[in-house]
């Protein structure tokens, strides 16, 4: 009896322990985010407290109306920077920004009839269109290309079920747009599924265009694909955005240090073409579960010749993340704003109380090849890193105003 009651005993106490140490788990998981738009309102790098804005996934949100929760919620989110945001797996435009992956397109089997504009700019058909179990996919090997080098797009059919399907009469042709108007280019250089030009196998029904951008290609292009697939005629586009000449290459070796609590980047670059750039880059956990930590950007007005980004990772970002290094700096990428006026030529004006003016005749955006290796950091403790949040006049500035709308 005696033994029965001490085995009661420990039972009850080790069941206590157990509870307790679930508990604890669950206070300490509870520090985080609870749902996965608390995670993206705080990765995002617009500010919560606008009426309207856009998160890291491209949804736009508007802003609770409730003056304190506007407060808080700015609060929680200003804790980081917006040039340095925690990041997640979820994030699929910063982990893998250039990703030219597009939903299929279905094949139309009997086109619409009888359609005419509405008076709102729609169109109303007397008879839609009815489509086929049959789907195409284009897809760019990216969604930029760098250079006049070789660059291929992919196309294949499928049936209801997934399997491929032969492609018939395929006809192609290059283009660009600008300013909502097209202008044509030189042919792609080969289209077929024959195992050349780019195609990695001959009959596997994947099929390969092959196009080499001219120095006038700059800015989106586009490449159309005529053709028939089970006797249903098709077309269909892939679009990307071309920088057919060099603005500036990544050199050298990266470096990585702790300054005042936080991980600094620095990137060697050697710049032909001076002006306002972007930098961007991703920090993750290397080895382990791999898990991402941080995405931050650099922005400013580099001179021509060999300069050298920093892009800082803000330390309470990396110690809130409680992952011990090293860490892997990943997906270094950068682009030139071509603005006849840049973001930093329009802030002096501000600040001087002008009103800057130019006349837009060229592409907005002139891309770097990304940089294809990673940088391994040094093995940082995230308990090295600051615990302070970010401060600045904006913030304060921010925080005034909010407060004020809660009085």
């Amino acid at each position: 009896m005696r033994n029965n009651r001490l085995l009661i005993l420990i039972g009850a106490a080790v069941g206590l322990v157990v509870l307790l140490v679930v508990v604890l788990v669950v206070i300490q998981d509870d520090s985080g985010p609870e749902d996965q738009s608390e995670w993206e309102e705080l990765s995002s790098r617009e500010d919560p407290s606008d009426v309207i804005f856009s998160t890291e996934s491209g949804d736009v949100s508007i802003a609770a109306t409730d003056p304190l929760e506007r407060l808080e919620r700015y609060r929680r989110w200003a804790q980081y920077p917006p040039f340095s945001r925690p990041l997640h797996a979820g994030q699929v435009d910063l982990i893998d920004p250039y990703n030219a992956e597009r939903p299929e397109v279905s094949v139309i089997q009997e086109p619409a009839r009888g359609c005419e504009r509405t008076e709102t700019g729609g169109i109303r058909c007397e008879q839609p269109a009815v489509m086929s179990e049959f789907s195409c996919r284009m897809t760019p090997e990216r969604s930029i290309s760098v250079g006049r080098g070789d660059f291929h797009i992919y196309l294949e059919c499928l049936d209801g079920q997934g399997q491929r399907l032969a492609i018939d009469d395929l006809e192609t042709k290059m283009g660009r747009r600008l300013f909502g108007r097209e202008y044509g280019s030189l042919p792609p250089i080969h289209a077929a599924d024959d195992g050349s030009e780019g195609d990695a196998e001959a009959g596997d029904l994947l099929y390969t265009i092959m196009v080499r951008p001219t120095a006038q290609d700059w800015g989106f292009l586009f490449v159309e694909a005529n053709f028939e697939v089970k006797g249903f005629e098709h077309s269909q586009r892939a679009n990307w955005y071309s920088t057919p000449h060099t603005v500036a290459e990544f050199g050298g070796s990266v470096q990585d240090m702790m300054r005042d609590g936080h991980l600094i980047v620095r990137i060697p670059v050697t710049v032909q073409k001076a002006g306002y750039y972007e930098f961007e880059a991703n920090l993750q956990e290397q080895g382990g579960d791999e898990r991402f930590i941080a995405s931050a950007f650099w922005r400013g007005d580099l001179a021509a010749g060999n300069q050298t980004v920093e892009i800082q990772f803000w330390g309470k970002v990396i110690r809130d993340a409680h992952i011990d290094g090293p860490y892997v700096v990943r997906d270094i990428r950068a682009k030139r704003n071509n603005s006849p006026v840049s973001p930093a030529e329009a802030l002096r004006a501000r600040e001087e109380g002008r009103t800057p003016t130019a006349e837009m005749t060229e592409p907005l955006w002139e891309y770097m090849e990304p940089m294809a290796e990673t940088h391994v950091t040094a093995a940082y403790s995230s308990d090295s890193f600051s615990s302070a949040e970010w401060q600045s006049e904006d913030k304060e500035q921010r925080l005034r105003f909010l407060e004020e709308q809660v009085r």
